[in-house]
């Protein structure tokens, strides 16, 4: 049902652009063209299905015009079935609740395309984003008309999941700062309950106890590894000044541990 909407919705897009006269007609109607899809650029489907939404009086108008009428008579057949069709469907209020509905669906991945798609490194804070998701994804399906997709839904992102989900990143999201400070432990997550900060995660732990064993060349300097990493998430010495605290939330995290790792050095380093 998903995908029958978006071909549905790439046919009524399609249609305006390869016919200059009905796209005249648009046009007089509306300040925002259509959006076609497009292989290079990331989210397309849910781009043009925004777009569409915010044309759609634009679209109805120009359908019931008599200009549209009058120019449909003079086509051919397949001319006057597709344009039939496309006023058919931009008449549907049953399709519009569908592109509402897919548009609320995908906004939490296209959110996160987009996050990912910045300058700076992000691989701490896509951990936590990517969780979040789930949720978002779940709970905007739910009591939807594709509530029943959501297992087929939650398979696939996971099969992405699992091949970045490397203890590596999962490190980076531990040692991001801002996920400690109290301002954000304040904050629900998806699913209603506080955030917790990385250490109290058992997955989270697990993981970080894995690459500490990996980068560690010596037993002795996984156990430092260790100790700093306590110091750091208990907020000993340096971590306890408010002022480093408060530059978490607005310093590129990068940057934060070049100015205050210096009493975690080799966690620094990493």
């Amino acid at each position: 049902m998903v995908m029958e909407c978006i071909s549905t919705s790439k046919n009524v897009v399609k249609f305006f652009l390869n016919h200059s006269h009905v796209l005249t007609m648009f046009r007089s109607q509306a300040k925002l063209n259509l959006l076609k899809i497009t292989k290079i650029r990331f989210a397309s489907h849910h781009i043009m299905l925004q777009r569409l939404l915010i044309c759609k009086d634009e679209l109805a108008i120009t359908v019931i015009l008599d200009k549209w009428t009058e120019w449909l008579k003079r086509g051919d057949e397949k001319t006057k079935r597709m344009g039939g069709l496309v006023a058919e469907t931009i008449l549907d209020n049953e399709y519009w609740d569908d592109v509402r509905n897919i548009i609320k669906i995908t906004e939490p991945l296209y959110k996160l395309i987009r996050f990912a798609d910045g300058e700076d490194s992000k691989m701490g804070e896509m951990y936590e984003k990517i969780n979040n998701m789930f949720g978002q994804i779940k709970e905007t399906m739910a009591g939807s008309k594709f509530e029943y997709k959501w297992d087929r839904m939650e398979a696939i992102i996971l099969v992405r999941w699992e091949k970045i989900n490397i203890p590596i990143h999962v490190l980076a999201f531990a040692v991001t700062p801002h996920y400690y400070d109290p301002q954000y432990l304040t904050m629900l997550a998806p699913d209603g309950l506080p955030c917790k900060p990385p250490n109290q995660d058992i997955e989270v732990a697990k993981k970080v106890m894995i690459v500490f064993g990996k980068i560690a060349e010596t037993a002795e300097k996984a156990r430092v590894y260790h100790e700093q990493f306590a110091h750091f998430h208990m907020r000993k010495g340096m971590f306890t000044k408010e002022h480093v605290r408060l530059d978490s939330y607005h310093s590129y995290v990068v940057t934060w541990w070049s100015t205050y790792g210096a009493e975690t050095p080799e966690l620094a380093d990493h």
